[in-house]
């Protein structure tokens, strides 16, 4: 669910990558899928002609719900 967040903001598709990200949300995804969608997004931020108003709008939420998900240092051993 997560790449179809991401290309659906490569694309451009703000309704398309709204509705990915929600469906990401509700699917209560482990931390590593919320934080490797941030990132590929902050990746995305830098091409050429990416919308940053876009890639502004679905980062929020994903950084909340990796904040929310965050392990806690037991969980490195």
């Amino acid at each position: 669910m997560a790449a179809t967040v991401i290309s659906r903001a490569a694309l451009g598709d703000r309704a398309g990558a709204e509705r990915s990200l929600a469906e990401l949300s509700a699917a209560q995804p482990c931390w590593e899928t919320v934080d490797e969608a941030a990132g590929e997004l902050d990746d995305l931020a830098q091409c050429p002609g990416a919308d940053p108003a876009l890639l502004a709008t679905l980062r929020a939420p994903l950084a909340e719900l990796r904040a929310a998900l965050e392990p806690g240092p037991a969980a490195f051993g």
